[in-house]
């Protein structure tokens, strides 16, 4: 009789011990196959099951169409991502076109550019529109037709002069007598009045008074060149740089579609100074004093609008910005105390460091304090906060500056939390205030 030292059976094994110690069926003679039986195996059927758990077949592994499966299963998985990015508004296909077109409308690149043309016409024909009389012609294209006064407005005398243009429409304008206080104000009405082979329609006012900066006015302006034609609202007001827009809109159509940024809440600021950082003595490499004043730049821009671009394809989209700029540096400014020629280097060439003497205790204290000098920035960029872009769908772009390389910008697309690195020069460029520099 055989022994095993362990109950592992295997199908081959049972089929050999049949041969062994059974009859044929043609022998007439049948073995015992009772569990009586010395000479004959029975194998049960858990004991086959758990010979094939331990010594695995070829069946048990991975097919060929098995792994095929799988590898379907992971391009449906693939195909599927991609249709889902590809069916959001903004997506990995589009999104550094979106976002070009939307820092150009950041920088108010068209709004501003027409804001400048109808600044031009007012100024042209307020500048030559003095004592004047019945039937002159102070403008190319105008005519005047009447003068007549009005009653007082906004404190000021007014005096109304009618235009006829000459191709076409009328032109009033509206002149602001404030007896001498230094507040000036003129407003124009065009009624589809041609100029230049240009059609205008609405309202443009000018305005200033001390302290308060300037103030440009566009109500319904509208004007035809050609194939195109823009309409523009908004208050646009200058205060020492600090620039602004309140209630705008812009509309450009062309035979393409039409173009329209609209509800722009636009605000930049930018300052540069000195008054309020610290200032005092370094001493210099040939025992004179030079000094040194600390100058402190900012600069923020704050604004937000609806953009509806052209077609049924284009993407509509809100944008909000939030960027600012902090630089601190110092520079060289004369003093009687120190050495009246002011060095032709830089502060930060001392080094890091400075040893500052207050200027409130020299010559008499000799005191000294460290201060960091780090150089002025020779390409000034900003360096914090966002600027969101925001679909119908709610897909989302979010370009913020990057913290470690002040020449790249990082985009996130639709939360992703993955950051995609670009330089601000591929067109992503939002402009500065002239105070600090032109940006990158």
């Amino acid at each position: 009789m055989l022994e095993f030292s362990k109950p592992k059976l295997s199908v081959a094994i049972v089929a050999i011990f049949c041969v062994a110690g059974c009859s044929s069926s043609g022998s007439g003679d049948e073995a015992d196959s009772s569990p009586n039986n010395p000479d004959v195996l029975v194998v049960t059927p858990d004991e086959v099951v758990q010979n094939n758990t331990d010594n695995p077949s070829a069946d048990d592994a991975p097919t060929g169409s098995d792994a095929e499966a799988e590898e379907e299963a992971e391009a449906e998985a693939e195909a599927e991502a991609e249709a889902t990015d590809a069916d959001l508004h903004i997506n990995s296909t589009n999104f550094e076109q979106i976002a070009v077109s939307a820092v150009g409308q950041l920088n108010l690149t068209k709004l501003d550019e027409e804001r400048v043309v109808a600044n031009n016409l007012l100024n042209d024909i307020v500048g030559q529109s003095g004592g004047l009389s019945t039937g002159d012609a102070p403008f190319a294209g105008l005519t005047l037709a009447s003068v007549e006064a009005a009653e007082r407005e906004s404190g000021a005398d007014i005096t109304v002069q009618a235009f006829t243009c000459d191709a076409g429409g009328l032109v009033n304008q509206r002149i602001f007598d404030f007896r001498g206080a230094p507040i000036s104000r003129s407003r124009l009405t065009f009624a589809d009045c041609i100029l230049n082979g240009e059609t205008h329609n609405g309202v443009l006012e000018t305005g200033s008074a001390r302290r308060q900066g300037s103030t440009f006015t566009l109500t319904n302006y509208g004007r035809i060149a050609g194939d195109t034609s823009i309409e523009v609202n908004g208050v646009y007001s200058d205060n020492e740089g600090n620039l602004a827009w309140q209630d705008a809109s812009i509309s450009v159509s062309t035979s393409a579609g039409t173009n329209t940024t609209e509800n722009i809440s636009w605000e930049r600021t930018g300052s540069s100074s000195s008054r309020d950082g610290l200032h005092g003595f370094v001493l210099l490499s040939d025992g004179t004093y030079g000094y040194a004043r600390m100058v402190v730049s900012t600069a923020s821009l704050t604004a937000g609008f609806d953009s509806l671009p052209v077609g049924t394809e284009g993407v509509p989209l809100t944008v909000n910005s939030t960027l600012t700029f902090q630089e601190r540096y110092y520079e060289w400014a004369a003093d009687d105390l120190a050495n009246p020629v002011l060095p032709d280097y830089p502060v930060s060439d001392l080094g890091p460091t400075i040893e500052l003497i207050p200027e409130a205790a020299f010559p008499q204290s000799q005191q000294t304090f460290p201060q960091s000098a780090l150089p002025k920035a020779a390409n000034p960029q900003w360096d914090s906060g966002e600027i969101s872009i925001t679909a119908t769908d709610s897909s989302s772009l979010l370009m913020k500056p990057d913290p470690e390389q002040s020449e790249m910008v990082l985009f996130e697309l639709n939360g992703s939390g993955e950051q995609i690195s670009r330089p601000w020069s591929d067109g992503y460029q939002v402009n500065c205030p002239s105070v600090i520099g032109e940006c990158g």
